[in-house]
């Protein structure tokens, strides 16, 4: 949905021959612009502006799909985003809702750097955001009136100085990247799956994004950003023999193409993963069950990005939400062993590059670590400039993907623990955990392929982790035993509340959250007790026919 979303969007904004050399155009048109708002955009009976932010960002997107050894679609598109925030009211209270529209709302503008084609778009668009902006500030004070000031609520936005930082970019001409580059890339790699033709599916997707955006606001803050995303997806599925569809995936988020362009890498791990399918396709299903468990790294990073998601601001205030850590600054949240920091100024992680460092925030405010959890104790929140109760300011963690509200969001996620044990050590310790309460099976769970989060029962977000490889370990012997078709699932503070243990072998995970890119740096985790459920994949019947046999096959 979201390629289809924004190809129908960008319509005549497609072409080829535009540059994306920064230009002084688009800045001084903002300017001039916000500076003419602020003091004439206003309807008889209606407040003026008190605070406008625009947005303005160019993108430049290529993706392409192969499958099975051949190109299914390939599509280059450039267009310019508008979004406008514009506050009536005062600081205090003014008509900024939480929580704020989800999804793409801003405009797409002129590609061209026009100044009356700019200063038209820019008219229209601020018109309209005023409009909407008077009408939400009246009913919001409408209720203020009726309902009072929820005891959670404090100002609405805060006090920041203005910042200036619009370094130069190059010009981000075509001849930078070699499109054709990956689109062979694209094929080789598929064509590794073309190799196991009993497979349903053997797909590869690359998708490159570049982003150039200048934000200003009416306080004088003054900021230039580039971003540019490369994201790698391999997928493959097969039908075991009663009826089960499996699925095997890797991701790979970096923010450099030579990572890409090294095809040997991510090859190695295409293969790696039609010999996990093998595995998979003569493993025995087994019934849901609760047990101790191991997890990776990788599962682990799931936790802990679902969990990153629920320290901002704007979920500690928002009245449809969980609302999990309200109230709950200076006591135990989670397993004392274990301290969670967000720091965005940290580029690497041994040799990793973390996608989620950047300089200024979504809202012109510098970047800064925070440490959430010390000791499993909350410290502080993720915050853009829409404050708590006690945390008046903003500590630079507004992001948001292009043409939408930002929102505080993690960067990069550091869950570190007090003492890391060895996998050997680890496994001792399950072993011993599952002789002590009489089990006969604990697990070991590892190769997350997916997540999604759910509303539970108490209002907090649950998670369902779809991991690849699922292990009964033996109590006894500590043997493995690769079994299929099992979901994990529980809320995040529910997983990080039944820690035993946390392993030496910290590791980086890039995420993507649209185009919104996060890290998470975390250690394998020995879990107390964990719930098993059954996938929600439903029996199918295998195709009826033969597989087609692959050119290389004699």
């Amino acid at each position: 949905m979201k390629k289809l979303f924004w190809i129908g969007l960008i319509g005549l904004l497609i072409s080829p021959c535009h540059s994306f050399a920064q230009s002084s155009t688009v800045g001084v048109v903002v300017s001039s612009e916000i500076a003419k708002a602020m003091t004439q955009l206003h309807e008889p009976g209606y407040p003026l502006p008190y605070f406008i932010s625009i947005n303005v960002s160019d993108v430049d997107n290529w993706d392409s799909e192969c499958d099975m050894g051949a190109l299914n679609w390939s599509e280059h598109w450039r267009g310019r985003s508008l979004f406008s925030d514009i506050r009536v009211g005062s600081y205090a209270l003014d008509n900024h809702q939480n929580p704020s529209p989800l999804g793409i709302l801003g405009s797409w503008i002129s590609l061209d750097d026009d100044s009356f084609a700019l200063k038209h778009d820019l008219w229209l668009g601020l018109d309209d955001s005023y409009k909407s902006a008077a009408a939400q500030f009246l009913r919001k004070e409408a209720l203020r009136v009726r309902n009072g000031k929820r005891e959670y609520d404090t100002d609405d936005l805060s006090h920041e100085s203005a910042a200036v930082f619009t370094p130069a970019f190059p010009p981000l001409t075509r001849g930078v990247f070699s499109y054709r580059k990956m689109r062979k890339l694209c094929r080789n790699l598929s064509q590794v799956f073309a190799q196991k033709p009993s497979l349903i599916q053997g797909n590869v997707s690359i998708d490159r994004r570049r982003i150039l955006s200048r934000f200003y606001n009416s306080e004088g803050t003054r900021i230039h950003s580039f971003l540019d995303v490369f994201h790698t997806q391999l997928n493959i599925a097969a039908i075991s023999k009663d009826g089960m569809k499996l699925y095997v995936a890797r991701n790979f988020v970096s923010l450099s193409s030579a990572t890409l362009e090294s095809e040997s890498p991510i090859k190695s791990q295409a293969q790696q993963m039609i010999s996990e399918m093998d595995s998979l396709l003569v493993a025995s299903s087994t019934s849901p069950f609760n047990a101790p468990a191991l997890i990776d790294p990788s599962v682990t990073s799931a936790i802990v990005l679902s969990l990153g998601l629920n320290f901002s601001g704007e979920a500690e205030r928002n009245p449809s939400g969980a609302q999990i850590f309200r109230g709950k600054v200076g006591k135990i949240v989670f397993s004392r062993d274990l301290t969670l920091i967000d720091d965005p100024l940290d580029k690497f992680f041994n040799e990793t590059p973390l996608v989620g460092s950047y300089s200024y925030d979504a809202e012109g405010v510098k970047a800064r670590k925070v440490l959430l959890v010390k000791n499993g104790r909350l410290k502080n929140f993720l915050l853009s400039r829409y404050p708590v109760i006690g945390f008046p300011r903003s500590n630079g963690h507004a992001r948001g993907d292009v043409g939408s509200y930002p929102r505080a969001m993690p960067s990069n996620l550091f869950l570190e623990a007090r003492q890391g044990y060895s996998q050997a050590k680890l496994m001792k310790i399950l072993c011993k955990e599952l002789r002590k309460e009489g089990k006969p099976y604990g697990l070991w769970i590892g190769q997350m392929r997916a997540f999604t989060q759910e509303n539970s029962a108490s209002g907090e977000e649950s998670l369902r982790i779809m991991p690849e490889l699922v292990y009964l370990v033996n109590a006894k012997t500590g043997k493995r035993t690769l079994v299929r078709g099992l979901d994990l699932v529980g809320t995040p503070l529910g997983f990080l509340n039944h820690v035993l243990g946390a392993g030496k072998d910290m590791k980086a995970s890039n995420h993507l959250l649209g185009w919104v890119p996060i890290s998470v740096v975390s250690p394998s985790l020995l879990l107390s007790q964990v719930e098993l459920q059954r996938s929600k994949e439903a029996p199918v019947k295998p195709p009826i026919l033969p597989a087609p046999r692959a050119l290389t096959e004699k």
